[in-house]
């Protein structure tokens, strides 16, 4: 092996010459660049990286589905491998054919198994068997997975080694490209893209000048790219201490384009440079500027707060205070509004006491909001406003709740006078006393009183917007209460009175199923007859049909209904799965997870049938339209430099715009499929059947395959296999999880595919003992489908086998889980009645009508 060491080296000493084209600020060579192609990256998770099959696309060029990527051919279908513990080999050996090696470098590479891509690709370059578009692919391929491996050096070599390489570089290093071309080629593209990822290596080394340089580069061939690459190239100099070129970049960024957002938070970043340059009076115009540009509270209330600090920093105090004032009285949810206070409050200035009194509230400083709002109400006795309701939640918040029910009280009784009976606004201003009040009551756990007032709006206030809502509340407070008879009776005054109302349906299920649990069959089957009846089409209607065909077998009213539904809900499906003997969770005997040609062309003839385009119609590629959208463009490099985020808010934007042409979200869910943006793909498949008016079971298998797509399909049967149970529930269990986004992170700090919390991940790493495991490892596929798998398993091992259990152990915690499964029932649909976490209750029926789906569109 001692040759293939000696190639190796030899090799890195000759990229090792390219970089002697710039010195650094260290003295060490760097490289000034051109620009490139980049290869086309799918999903993952961690920022920076590719994790897909390459495919070479251009800037404006349309990225089509199932079709055979031109490096490497042999790729397309290949899914990382899981492993339960990952480990270094070394070196494959030269026996080895390359094309294997290559297969298996994409592999890991899609996987995030960084240093195992880096070795495979290492492995092909010694080969030498390779072509130059080829070569181009795997430096830059591995440049980027040794940077996310943290092997600085040999990222730096790969990709100055595809740089130099490129057309653009002349012999003292310069980039002979003066101009932007007006077609680049997938080579000036990939060049590009190298130019980004080699500024992020500068970045790490500390090499700020070096960095910018390369930043600049790869800015010649991407100049729509200003609001992403210069606040990078602003901070490169602030680091340097360059503070005036720091500014200057930042407001060639806020004059780039960029989803809104970003927009806001770069001309955000500009102002506070001016403040910090001490250019106070153009800071004064970009916050004015800002304010122009959105009308978030928060933003404003934060602008004009600056802005008037601004002034006064500048010797126009009386111009500050003013804008001071505003704020107040305006932006009163926003944190600066109560700096504004504090200072106006300071400087001896009078304030509102309704507007200090929000303010305070808002900002949680509630003993003074209570002195300026009774203030306020004592010398506005007769019209008070909103202050007795802004009074009474805050006396809640300090515990008071006699003394908040007092003011609501007041608040109804100011509203409902002799002279304002007859007053249509002043009567919905009680009405919605009433609610307050009853709402105030349910959170301080005085049940009884709430259901009491719920009842009393119904009463005063039949017609009123939110009668059917108090109807609801007065009938599931008595049924917590365990007043079952009275609740069944109030559930079915809903119905009765608001049969047209959403909730109408649910009350009759509700008032069949308390009848039930109190032994009063034969009432409980009269609800659940009229539910299942009167509404078939909504879920809790199938859920009356549910527990008809589980209690009342003998007759042939629920199977004649079964027959005819029609849905996608839990109910609906439990419903037919009763009739045709299929248990809960079942596994089918066989799957086939492949995308056929022939699903695909069915799929785009229904879709040009149901919009009445002509036939051969091109509804697939991308059109002239979206091609040219800003937010595509930018979105597609973003995504391919490893700015997933970012990419993702560009490309979200678009999709939700064109949520309403199923055409123009069939182009844009096939797009996301090919680069790996998969949740933004399902959501964009999903708008197609719901403005067609169909569902999963009517629609063409293709989109139902797009929907509930089978990603990481090798990763998830490996581990599906390992831990012994159904593949399919664990695809629909990444569905509902992250929607196959594995860069996901929820509020609850969840991570990854299978959204496993930091804590759980520790334990699931010491289990398994998974070598070097950091946090952030949640968010690479092999590793979230591992854990999740392995976590699953383990509550289907504890809790015998049974899923619905077991899932709710994975959402609710394995404590809760025990305690519902303490009852014994093994019956579904008795568990879910048991199951007290409405979250972890509609985890399990999403995940069941996810499984049955995956099961209809990929089981035989």
């Amino acid at each position: 092996m001692l040759w293939v060491a000696f190639l190796f080296v030899l090799l890195l000493s000759t990229v090792a010459v390219v970089t002697g084209c710039v010195e650094s600020e260290e003295g060490q060579p760097v490289i000034a660049l051109p620009e490139l192609v980049t290869v086309m990256p799918t999903p993952t998770l961690v920022q920076g990286l590719v994790t897909n099959i390459p495919t070479p696309t251009g800037a404006g060029t349309s990225s089509q589905s199932d079709q055979s990527p031109t490096i490497p051919p042999a790729t397309v279908t290949i899914e990382p491998t899981a492993t339960k513990k990952p480990t270094l080999t070394p070196i494959p050996s030269a026996t080895i054919p390359p094309e294997i090696q290559l297969e298996s470098g994409w592999s890991h590479l899609k996987g995030e198994n960084y240093a195992e891509a880096v070795r495979e690709f290492q492995s092909v370059l010694l080969s030498n068997q390779y072509d130059a578009g080829q070569e181009r692919q795997i430096l830059f391929a591995m440049g980027k997975a040794a940077l996310e491996d943290g092997q600085i050096d040999v990222a730096a070599d790969a990709l100055s080694q595809l740089i130099a390489g490129a057309s653009g570089i002349d012999a003292t290093g310069d980039s002979v490209l003066e101009t932007v071309p007006d077609d680049p080629s997938p080579e000036d593209t990939l060049v590009a893209d190298a130019f980004f990822l080699l500024a992020q290596v500068y970045e790490e080394r500390g090499q700020c000048q070096a960095a910018i340089r390369a930043y600049e580069s790869y800015l010649k061939l991407n100049p729509d790219m200003q609001a992403y690459i210069q606040p990078q190239i602003a901070e490169c100099h602030l680091a340097l201490g360059d503070r005036s070129n720091a500014v200057s970049a930042f407001e060639q960024a806020a004059k780039g384009d960029a989803y809104p957002a970003l927009k806001l938070e770069l001309n955000e970043r500009v102002a506070q440079s001016y403040i910090e340059e001490g250019a106070y009076q153009k800071a004064i115009e970009a916050y004015d500027q800002i304010i122009g540009l959105t009308e978030n509270p928060n933003i404003l209330g934060r602008a004009e707060y600056q802005a008037g600090w601004a002034e006064i920093l500048i010797g126009n105090s009386e111009a500050g205070h003013d804008r001071y004032i505003h704020t107040v009285a305006n932006y009163p949810q926003a944190f600066e509004s109560y700096l504004a206070l504090v200072d106006l409050i300071e400087a001896g200035l009078p304030v509102d006491d309704y507007d200090r009194g929000l303010v305070d509230f808002y900002a949680g400083s509630y003993e003074p909001a209570v002195v300026v709002l009774e203030r306020y109400i004592e010398s506005n006795p007769l019209d008070s406003g909103d202050a007795r309701l802004y009074l009474a939640w805050t006396q809640e918040k300090l515990g008071d709740v006699d003394s908040a029910i007092q003011q609501i009280d007041a608040y109804i009784d100011e509203h409902t006078s002799a002279e304002n009976d007859q007053d249509p606004d002043e009567m919905s201003l009680a009405a919605n006393g009433w609610i307050e009040r009853s709402k105030l009551l349910a959170r301080a756990g005085r049940l009884e009183d709430a259901a009491a007032s719920y009842t009393t709006y119904v009463g005063l206030f039949p017609n009123g917007d939110q009668a059917p809502f108090a109807a609801w509340w007065s009938a599931a407070l008595e049924e917590r209460l365990g007043h079952t008879d009275l609740a069944a009776e109030l559930y079915e005054a809903l119905a009765n009175d608001y049969p047209q109302h959403q909730d109408a349906s649910e009350a009759l299920y509700r008032a069949g199923l308390v009848n039930w649990q109190g032994d009063d069959t034969a009432e409980a089957l009269r609800l659940w007859s009229r539910a299942a009846t009167e509404y078939p089409e909504q879920q809790f209607g199938a859920a009356a049909l549910v527990w008809l065909l589980k209690n009342y077998p003998e007759s042939d009213i629920p199977t004649t209904l079964a027959s005819d539904l029609a849905g996608d809900t839990y109910y609906h499906l439990r419903a037919q799965h009763i009739v045709s003997e299929t248990i809960p969770f079942q596994a089918p005997e066989e799957i086939d997870l492949v995308l056929t040609t022939f699903e695909r062309i069915v799929a785009e003839t229904w879709l040009r049938e149901s919009i009445g385009l002509e036939p051969g119609t091109n509804v697939a590629s991308l059109s002239d339209e979206l091609l040219v959208d800003g937010r595509l463009v930018r979105g597609e490099k973003l995504w391919r430099l490893g700015l997933y985020q970012e990419a993702k808010r560009e490309l979200e934007s678009l999709r939700i715009d064109y949520a309403q042409d199923p055409i123009a979200s069939y182009q844009l869910a096939l797009f996301f499929k090919d680069i790996g943006l998969y949740r933004s793909s399902i959501l964009a498949a999903s708008s197609i059947l719901k403005t067609l008016e169909t569902d999963i079971f009517n629609a063409p298998t293709y989109l139902g395959k797009l929907i509930y797509p089978a990603y990481y399909a090798e990763l998830v049967q490996e581990a599906a296999a390992e831990y012994g149970f159904d593949p399919l529930l664990q695809f629909a269990l990444i569905r509902q999880e992250s929607l196959f986004e594995s860069f996901a992170q929820s509020h609850a700090a969840a991570r990854g595919l299978s959204q496993v919390i930091p804590d759980t991940g520790e334990y699931i790493a010491q289990r398994l003992e998974w070598p070097g495991y950091v946090l952030e490892d949640l968010y690479k596929p092999h590793v979230g489908v591992t854990f999740g798998a392995y976590y699953l398993g383990l509550q289907l091992d504890t809790f015998g086998d049974d899923v619905a259990v077991a899932l709710s152990a994975y959402n609710g915690g394995p404590g809760s889980a025990s305690r519902w499964s303490a009852a014994g029932t093994r019956d579904i649909d008795e568990y879910l009645e048991i199951v007290d976490f409405g979250e972890t209750r509609e985890y399990i029926k999403r995940i069941y009508a996810g499984q049955a789906i995956y099961r209809f569109l990929y089981g035989k």
